[in-house]
């Protein structure tokens, strides 16, 4: 990004978040890093990012390929811990998709949450699902609380400019199991969308299944993140939704990170991208253990659709 533009969408950031602080709000952030296996000098390159923004990072640990190298480091670093998965194997639609038995996918969960306790320790992890490539069938997530776990955290991806380019796709949104809600439809033409098409009946959402969903920042088609451009524009929309009541105000906003496929630029634009928020009255990078144990974040998480 060059040094103008950079310098002008951080300002336009710093001009919503001036509206947040008129209106006495916080934005909330939480940092999300998936992936990890063993002890890297990329997952050392994170922690040092974290421990120089001061922010405890929600680490998802692949539990059949974690090995004792990162229970170890993970005695020295302060981090949550998340169980991603099992063994972050593909299926038809993702490890803990649609198309494998409920069954399979219930026996690997546990198997996940065994080798996490022998890992880390009963204590050691807090029991947050992540499902790998983002993919979780509906009664496998229905079936979590029974599992014991206190919540579920998936990924957004902005992919349709990726996959097609902008001029390859309508602008045309349709709502994921027909669920839609008003104050969000009622943005879409702000968005830049030219319609909706759901569908009947209705999925009905999941009651008692805190979600709190984080932005996929990386390029996986590059293996790196995303033009910073894009990280900062996304930011500045989810604000605004925020602000205009779409999404509640006090529900953070999700940055997801691979630390395993992410170079020095990387590393940079994020630390930078921290600072900005830092910077800022109005906005909090929160400690991960904050996300699914706050009861006021828990209200958020819980207010109106999933996100």
């Amino acid at each position: 990004m060059y040094r103008t533009d950079r310098q002008r969408i951080q300002n336009e950031i710093g001009s919503e978040l001036d509206q947040w602080s008129k209106v006495g709000w916080v934005a909330k952030f939480f940092w999300r890093d998936d992936d990890a296996v063993t002890d890297t000098p990329a997952l050392r390159r994170l922690f040092q990012v974290a421990r120089d923004k001061g922010i405890t990072v929600a680490l998802a640990v692949i539990p059949e390929q974690a090995d004792a190298a990162l229970a170890r480091l993970l005695t020295t670093e302060t981090c949550c811990v998340w169980q991603h998965g099992w063994n972050h194997r593909w299926y038809e639609r993702g490890e803990f998709g649609d198309g494998r038995p409920l069954e399979a996918m219930k026996y690997d969960a546990l198997s996940g949450q065994r080798r996490m306790d022998q890992l880390f320790g009963p204590q050691g992890w807090q029991r947050i699902f992540v499902p790998p490539f983002h993919e979780i069938a509906m009664p496998f997530k229905a079936l979590l609380p029974v599992l014991g776990y206190l919540g579920v955290s998936a990924g957004v991806q902005r992919r349709m400019d990726q996959l097609f380019g902008p001029q390859g796709w309508q602008r045309i949104f349709v709502p994921p199991f027909h669920e839609i809600a008003m104050p969000f439809k009622a943005l879409l033409s702000v968005l830049g969308y030219l319609g909706v098409s759901a569908g009947v009946p209705p999925t009905p959402r999941i009651e008692g299944v805190p979600e709190l969903n984080a932005f996929d920042f990386m390029d996986w088609k590059a293996k790196k993140l995303l033009p910073e451009s894009e990280i900062y524009a996304l930011i500045l929309e989810e604000l605004k939704s925020r602000r205009a009541g779409s999404i509640p105000a006090a529900r953070p906003i999700g940055l997801l990170t691979h630390h395993l496929v992410m170079d020095e630029q990387d590393w940079s634009v994020l630390s930078d991208l921290f600072s900005l928020l830092q910077s800022h009255e109005a906005s909090h990078v929160c400690s991960a253990f904050e996300v699914f144990a706050s009861p006021k974040l828990q209200d958020a998480i819980l207010d109106g659709f999933p996100h």
